[in-house]
């Protein structure tokens, strides 16, 4: 029987918003691990006229998640201490609860943690790194791109130097 090989990508994620809630953007970077270099696979964003920012964190993770088949190896770097206590704690409460608060209502966002819970059961080999101060390159380069892709979609000018930032790494 023919396995597929196991490759290693990297996911980095970010998000940025106006103002909480408002207009806001998450950005996704997905690299391949190789063994002589680490290539850039994809960016992805998506942008909402009104948001929250822990709306945007869960859509930039399944978005990242979706796209990498569930038999490769996948490491998730996030900044958010949201979705570290999504991923860490609060998720095997829920679950338990079938995803509903002690008075028995839905929890917020339930859909989209649920279905979180769901992709990160489907893929075997998953590594969650959460970044509290020390914020890599990568994730920095997400938060500009979501950050870029909320000034443009509202009408403000992106900063020069989100602009600058952005082409210098391409």
């Amino acid at each position: 029987m023919f396995k597929p090989k196991k490759q290693h990508y990297i996911l980095f994620i970010s998000s940025y918003i106006l103002s909480n809630p408002g207009p806001g953007a998450w950005a996704a970077e997905l690299y391949k691990d190789t063994s002589d270099e680490v290539i850039t696979v994809q960016t992805y964003n998506n942008f909402y006229s009104s948001t929250t920012v822990n709306y945007l964190e869960l859509h930039a993770i399944i978005a990242g998640i979706k796209v990498v088949k569930p038999h490769n190896k996948l490491t998730i770097v996030h900044k958010s201490a949201y979705l570290n206590n999504v991923l860490t704690k609060w998720i095997f409460q829920w679950k338990s609860r079938e995803f509903k608060t002690t008075n028995k209502k839905h929890i917020k966002h339930h859909k989209e943690i649920q279905h979180l819970n769901e992709l990160m059961n489907s893929h075997k080999d998953v590594e969650v790194i959460y970044v509290e101060k020390e914020t890599p390159v990568f994730t920095t380069l997400c938060k500009l791109n979501a950050q870029k892709v909320v000034l443009e979609k509202v009408k403000k000018k992106p900063p020069i130097q989100i602009i600058n930032q952005l082409t210098k790494r391409k």
